[in-house]
């Protein structure tokens, strides 16, 4: 039985209802999850943060001092690892096709990634969305991605990736100066959406994992 809290952070856009057969696959495993919203995002629209310091208590707000367990997707899984860094009570940290790669590996600058997606929050189809509080968030991602791959990084992490062969390589390659609190494991037939393709899989490996990091 767990003693931690468990929460899931969405990827950029996501919305709860993204995740909804995905949680229930875990709650039927014995793990209930609490959804947290991207600042900027559904019922958080008026949230902003600006620094660092607003990231961390903005979910510390909800998370508390309770031992707790981080799941993100994407950008929630960048803000899952950095979250572990300087919250003490993050015991364990699950990133779902996060964490592990960034747009400048592909040749993508923050300024492309801002005009991008000032492009797509026009399109009227995100309204959800606060374009001001979600263009900051991008901004305030560049700073805090790759978290895990700092040699000062400790916290036990799980780490799932989709095998979309246009990104693998760069994974598999920095993945190798990975720490060795870090587990990773590729899963098939998944694309960058993958706690939707594969979410039995997903949430099989999650409880797995849990199950054999628990201390009996």
């Amino acid at each position: 039985m767990l003693e931690e809290c468990i929460y899931f952070i969405n990827g950029f856009g996501g919305i709860k209802e993204d995740s909804e057969n995905f949680l229930k696959l875990l709650s039927n495993k014995g793990l209930r999850v609490n959804y947290l919203y991207l600042p900027g995002h559904e019922e958080a629209f008026n949230d902003k943060v600006v620094a660092k310091e607003d990231l961390i208590n903005f979910y510390k707000e909800t998370i508390g001092e309770k031992p707790s367990i981080i799941i993100g997707h994407s950008i929630g899984g960048e803000i899952a690892a950095f979250l572990a860094t300087h919250l003490s009570n993050i015991s364990k940290v699950i990133l779902l096709d996060g964490g592990i790669i960034s747009s400048e590996d592909f040749g993508v600058s923050l300024e492309d990634e801002l005009i991008n997606a000032k492009q797509i929050l026009s399109s009227g189809n995100y309204k959800y969305m606060n374009e001001e509080s979600a263009l900051n968030l991008l901004i305030l991602n560049h700073s805090i991605q790759l978290s895990i791959t700092s040699k000062a990084y400790k916290t036990p992490t799980l780490l799932l990736i989709s095998d979309l062969q246009e990104v693998l390589p760069t994974k598999l390659k920095r993945s190798k100066n990975l720490n060795d609190n870090i587990s990773m494991k590729i899963i098939e037939n998944t694309s960058h959406a993958i706690y939707q393709d594969q979410p039995e899989k997903i949430a099989e490996e999650i409880a797995g994992w849990l199950n054999k990091t628990n201390p009996k």
